[in-house]
């Protein structure tokens, strides 16, 4: 039995083609193909069949699909192809009978013989790769899924021919290439890679004034559709060619030729943390990411301003950067940025591919197509992503790639629920440091100058924010004449907030990180928020925030949970909800700014504020 999906879906047994007449039916039975050996649930299916706007008859007919597509098959005697399992439905197919996964294992093969310089053997896969192509990949497949699995299928297709032609050249077979190159270019004008090689061929053959038409064009095509400038394999190809280099004649590894547009490998890490403190059974959780996976794994990291989301994610990579010999990857999606708009996915893409292919890459103009072309280029690598800062799930999803060999790390304000739903992102809520970690973070900034009492009432007022913490180590380190109990007595006197915003250099840190958490809230979740500030006591209920509101209970929920989506607010046990001291002074700053006069006469429950003893912990 073998299946085939690089061209019109089809099903061959020993005994002749499986009839799949119904177009549903052929989509279903090539979505199961690309699931192989997975359990796929009717949910699944028709989200990949009518892409969220299935019909009301959506799992009756997916039934009726399944039954056709095994009786079908039961007719060419194959009885266990399609399984039943709990949750949905499984494929079960050998390694060798789907043409895409023939083709992959061709192209493998290929490059491990090119590696050794075994030119003609890897040419011999690459044609037999190549020859398992009947077309379009899934040509008669009009369903939802379809169209970004043919832009991936196309790319890889592409790389084969590119990986064709690099092998041919080695071989000496210049003459002959130009005409299927000239071919290549035409249906793709911007893909520079196939540029550089027709260009190589050009010159090979002596043809240098075709060679540099060649490159005039694709650079005029490049800024004409795209607003780029060549790569630099194209540019350094260019250059040599109007120097003469006789070098171009020795192969594709001459001297100033790069041989393929590979990249030197992304380091994109930030600098790490130092004095990194605490967190060990977070790191141990994100141990995951190394785990062997059939798809990329994915940990989603949040908590409230200043809690330290970053810090965590940049210290567990490069603690674990030698698991991804490929790429490390560091992309700021800017989610909560003051001064920048979220990123959009489509630039960051091209950001990314282009540090895969070292500048040259010919980046799509659609996001769809772009993601597609980045999960191509990962195909096979072992790269961690690290995206900071993620505004919203639509944000993220077009950035994840889709081999199981990768690793994505995520961190947001916010707890997008979407990306854990749908993408099986495995969340991470990251609450303030414990008092013995907010102790070691102090002893290793301020060494031998830390005072344990004095440090633990200053950890208090800091609410065991790492951010405060090391804002607060940042004035003790530059003020030497100002002690841990003092400073500590500081923030205790007045307002805890205020003092740790105006240290030196650091002015209004932890204000501004707190308000943009603040302003992404909707307008009655921020009202919440300032009111809040008057509360008496370290907790409080859903049936205060409605009085707070002069609403009912059911009303005041969805500025609530809102409040707890930015991890504004906690709730610490079920129905009792806590904000710790800094945030709870940026509230009352917050109120006084935008509420002056107003809000006791709005607030029944204000009285005086307490004096934390514990820096506003949960009792």
């Amino acid at each position: 039995m073998r299946f085939g999906i690089l061209g019109p879906v089809e099903a061959v047994a020993d005994d002749g083609p499986v009839s799949v007449a119904q177009p549903r039916h052929r989509a279903l039975l090539a979505y199961l193909l690309l699931q192989a050996n997975r359990v796929v649930t009717p949910a699944q299916l028709a989200e990949a069949i009518w892409g969220g706007a299935e019909p009301a008859t959506a799992r009756s007919q997916i039934h009726v699909a399944v039954s056709r597509l095994r009786r079908a098959l039961r007719d060419h005697g194959l009885d266990d192809v399609i399984v039943t399992r709990p949750g949905g439905y499984r494929l079960v197919l050998a390694d060798d009978q789907l043409d895409a996964a023939l083709f992959d294992r061709q192209v493998e093969a290929a490059r491990a013989s090119a590696g050794q310089g075994r030119h003609e053997e890897a040419a011999r896969h690459l044609r037999a790769a190549l020859g398992l192509w009947r077309g379009q990949a899934l040509t008669d497949i009009t369903a939802a899924f379809a169209e970004p699995v043919r832009q991936r299928l196309l790319e890889q297709r592409l790389i084969a021919q590119e990986l064709l032609f690099d092998a041919e050249l080695a071989l000496g077979c210049h003459d002959r290439l130009i005409p299927g190159l000239r071919r290549l270019l035409e249906e793709h004008p911007t893909r520079e890679r196939v540029a550089c090689r027709l260009m190589l061929a050009q010159v090979r053959a002596g043809l240098h004034i075709d060679a540099l038409e060649t490159a005039r064009r694709t650079r005029a095509l490049l800024a004409e559709e795209q607003g780029l400038d060549p790569g630099p394999e194209l540019s350094t190809l260019e250059t040599a060619i109007l120097n003469g280099d006789l070098a171009l004649d020795a192969g594709p590894r001459a001297r100033g030729v790069p041989a393929s547009s590979a990249a030197t490998t992304p380091a994109q890490l930030p600098f790490d943390v130092q004095g990194f403190a605490g967190r060990r059974r977070e790191l141990d959780r994100l141990a995951v990411l190394t785990d062997a996976s059939d798809r990329a794994a994915m940990v989603l990291v949040t908590g409230t301003a200043g809690v330290g989301k970053t810090a965590l994610a940049v210290h567990w990579a490069h603690r674990h950067r030698d698991r991804f010999p490929d790429g490390q990857f560091f992309v700021d999606l800017h989610g909560f940025d003051a001064a920048r708009a979220p990123a959009e996915p489509l630039d960051v893409l091209r950001r990314l591919l282009r540090a895969l292919d070292g500048g040259d890459a010919a980046v799509p103009q659609e996001v769809e197509e772009a993601a597609a072309l980045f999960r191509s280029r990962l195909a096979r690598r072992r790269v961690l992503l690290v995206l900071d800062d993620a505004r919203s799930a639509e944000q993220v999803r077009p950035l994840l790639p889709g081999s199981g060999t990768c690793a994505v790390l995520v961190t947001s304000r916010n707890q997008l629920r979407g990306l854990v739903a749908h993408e099986g992102a495995r969340p991470l809520h990251l609450a303030p440091l414990t008092e013995a970690e907010a102790g070691e973070l102090l002893r290793a900034a301020l060494g031998e100058r830390m005072d344990e009492a004095g440090g633990a009432r200053l950890a208090r007022r800091c609410a065991y924010l790492p951010l405060a913490l090391r804002i607060a180590a940042a004035r003790l380190s530059c003020d030497r004449h100002l002690t841990v109990a003092g400073y500590a007595g500081e923030l205790a006197d007045g307002d805890a907030l205020a003092v740790l915003d105006g240290q030196g250099g650091l002015d209004g840190a932890l204000s501004s990180a707190f308000g943009l958490s603040y302003r992404a809230l909707v307008p009655a979740a921020q009202r919440l928020f300032r009111l809040l500030s008057l509360v008496p006591g370290q907790d409080f209920t859903p049936v205060t925030a409605a009085a707070l509101l002069g609403v009912t209970p059911s009303a005041a929920r969805g500025p609530l949970e809102e409040l707890c989506a930015a991890h504004l607010v906690a709730e610490h046990r079920p129905g009792r909800y806590v904000m710790h001291e800094l945030l709870r002074d940026y509230a009352a700053g917050r109120l006084a700014d935008e509420e002056p006069g107003a809000a006791r006469e709005v607030c029944p429950l204000a009285g005086p504020r307490p004096v934390a003893q514990d820096g506003g912990r949960p009792p």
